[in-house]
């Protein structure tokens, strides 16, 4: 139901203007018999749908982030998707910006989803859009994610670069609004920095210990699983199998909906455990 008041606005809007409509035609035909404040009476629902739908849009983002982040990607790609087709008309920078977001957002959604072909579609979308310092530096880590899925590894270093020269230039000291985004990124960076070099290095207990220390620090149930999996990878590296069991047990009991679950399934399957 919400997701559909905010993916067809007008005609919401629309529910709520009826009553305006009907008093503006009673004025126009019989105005002795209506006064002007019940025209103001018929508009004030116009008002509070224009209220009502601000926190149907904040609490519809919200969720979305959250099912992602607890393994659940699909209801952030249906809200970026509904949110890119509202928005791709709209000539204003601010609307642009949001597009670019909502791209972005996509494009983590289908990376998450397995769909890393139409994730950089996404992405490409997105860079021709305005963009902040930090939606920039979102967008080069999630090309850097598309990139790694599809074995694509010697492009990662220079969307890594990006990412690293971004957060640099920010200058600036996070507000108590973005520290918790700001945080995330740099440990997403030294996330994909690392699986870098698991894939194209010899591995190296180093490795395997920050590893260790992301999953200390991850906060969400989603990196988590990421990395149990990664884990689970350099545990086979090693030949050391009843590790690699332990993290790939754990990436297929709490994987949800995520692409890192099949994969953790596939890899179960090829060590034949």
């Amino acid at each position: 139901m919400l997701r559909h008041i905010y993916r067809h606005p007008f005609l919401f809007y629309l529910l709520f203007l009826l009553p305006a409509l009907l008093a503006v035609f009673r004025l126009g035909l019989f105005p002795h018999h209506l006064l002007y404040t019940e025209l103001v009476a018929a508009l004030l629902p116009v008002l509070l749908a224009l209220l009502f739908y601000i926190p149907i849009t904040l609490h519809l983002s919200a969720a979305s982030l959250r099912s992602w982040n607890e393994g659940d990607p699909s209801p952030l790609l249906t809200h970026s998707l509904d949110s890119i087709h509202l928005y791709r008309q709209s000539r204003r920078t601010s609307a642009k910006r949001a597009l670019a977001n909502f791209h972005i957002n996509a494009a983590a959604a289908l990376i998450s989803l397995g769909r890393f072909s139409q994730a950089l579609e996404h992405l490409d979308a997105a860079s021709s859009l305005p963009l902040t310092g930090e939606a920039a530096a979102i967008l080069w880590l999630n090309r850097s994610a598309a990139l790694y899925e599809l074995g694509r590894y010697q492009e990662m270093a220079p969307c890594l670069s990006q990412a690293e020269a971004l957060l640099s230039a920010s200058g600036q000291a996070p507000t108590p609004q973005t520290a918790a985004l700001w945080d995330a990124v740099r440990r997403s960076l030294r996330q994909h920095h690392l699986l870098l070099r698991l894939q194209t290095q010899v591995l190296t207990p180093e490795v395997e210990t920050e590893l260790q220390e992301l999953l200390a620090l991850a906060k969400t149930p989603k990196d988590q699983v990421e990395l149990h999996l990664a884990l689970a990878q350099c545990a086979l590296a090693r030949r050391d199998n009843p590790a690699a069991q332990e993290h790939l047990s754990y990436v297929l009991t709490h994987g949800n909906k995520l692409h890192a679950r099949t994969q953790a399934a596939q890899l179960w399957a090829q060590q034949g455990f």
